[in-house]
């Protein structure tokens, strides 16, 4: 789960403990611990969809916002939108295991190469994976949703694509936008 700097510190001092997500389907879990950067990390202690409407005012302020227009406003939907409201605590300066980061050798570049061409084959959307690292290293810093519109996809599935990218090490998010690791770009190289 990825937060805006201007939630980031609130975190830290036990102030925002929940947060709301326009997500088509969940995109944490409960349990799921994920690292708030630079330092710290959240544990997920609660799930639930609901409409907007039906969200309690102290679970919207504990989310960080003073009111539930303030809320449909950041989120840009309305009270009848369905969301998620992602319940967690923070864990403290540790760190969740991270992707690999280290540079590859010839071997596991050509390794990762494999997989990126093998989720291309499966793919029903056609090769992404590749096109996909190439974008990123291309555009650093770039919105999803316009990385998205440079290969005709729809926002969501293209952050789930890159989530992939990410898991592998190749990838890593910003505060807005993606930005290829050492990683991402010694395997670049070598496509």
């Amino acid at each position: 789960m990825q937060f805006t700097r201007q939630f980031k510190e609130a975190i830290r001092e036990g102030k925002v403990t929940c947060s709301f997500r326009t997500w088509r389907s969940p995109q944490a879990k409960v349990g799921g611990r994920y690292n708030l950067h630079p330092t710290g990390a959240i544990e997920v202690t609660a799930l639930k969809q609901l409409r907007l409407a039906d969200a309690r005012l102290r679970d919207i302020r504990r989310s960080g916002f003073p009111d539930r227009e303030a809320l449909c406003g950041y989120l840009k939907v309305g009270e009848g939108d369905d969301v998620y409201q992602v319940e967690f605590r923070y864990l403290g300066t540790i760190r969740v295991k991270a992707p690999p980061r280290h540079k590859p050798g010839a071997q596991e570049s050509q390794e990762l190469i494999e997989k990126l061409e093998a989720m291309d084959a499966r793919s029903s959307r056609g090769p992404w994976a590749c096109r996909t690292l190439a974008l990123i290293g291309e555009h650093p810093g770039l919105r999803a949703a316009e990385l998205a519109a440079h290969i005709n996809w729809e926002t969501r599935p293209f952050k789930a694509s890159v989530r992939r990218l990410k898991q592998l090490g190749l990838t890593e998010s910003l505060e807005t936008g993606y930005r290829l690791t050492k990683r991402g770009r010694t395997v670049l190289e070598h496509l």
